[in-house]
């Protein structure tokens, strides 16, 4: 079993923590650099900010679990009872489980359902479960993050650095799937 992503945002994730499969020894995360440099740098989504309205929230809550405190008038958004809540991280500081709590409901999510939940468009993704959050103001959230997609495997911008770099095939797959070997198969 191989994966690969576009960008792991400087550090690999461990199979393990993103499905749930037992863990494999050639995928089992670290770090996405040679010497000093990270390999997916020259990434679009190395680095990314995303920027979540009270109303984008309250959209995505809706569109998920169908209930919304919008629809009511409030002259001011501080009388919206809402909690955003990092509960836990990987060895990788990917977020592993997250705790909404809106007016009087709480969702706990986990894994792919956190990128499902802060995606937008609604049905959309955010890029990667490697973020932090910073308040922005009473109504609006800035999501910092980096990379796109799971971490697991080959990190593809990774992949293309170290071939513009010299690398060969075997180095690159030797990097990303550490103590495999290539052999034909008859």
């Amino acid at each position: 079993i191989v994966y690969y992503h576009s960008t792991c945002g400087g550090i690999l994730e461990a199979v393990q923590n993103v499905w749930d499969q037992p863990k494999i020894p050639y995928l089992q995360g670290g770090s996405d650099a040679v010497t000093d440099v990270y390999l997916c740098s020259k990434s679009p989504h190395f680095r990314w900010i995303e920027k979540r309205t009270i109303d984008q929230i309250d959209s995505l809550f809706f569109y998920h679990y169908k209930k919304s405190r919008l629809k009511k008038s409030y002259k001011d958004t501080v009388k919206i009872r809402m909690s955003l809540e990092i509960c836990n991280r990987d060895s990788s500081n990917r977020v592993t489980e997250f705790k909404i709590s809106y007016a009087d409901t709480v969702i706990n999510l986990a894994a792919y359902k956190i990128r499902s939940f802060f995606g937008w468009p609604p049905g959309k993704y955010l890029k990667s479960n490697l973020f932090y959050m910073e308040q922005d103001s009473d109504s609006s959230l800035v999501i910092v993050g980096g990379g796109s997609g799971h971490g697991v495997g080959m990190c593809q911008w990774g992949a293309m650095n170290m071939a513009q770099r010299g690398f060969r095939y075997y180095h690159i797959l030797g990097k990303y799937f550490p103590g495999t070997k290539l052999a034909r198969i008859d």
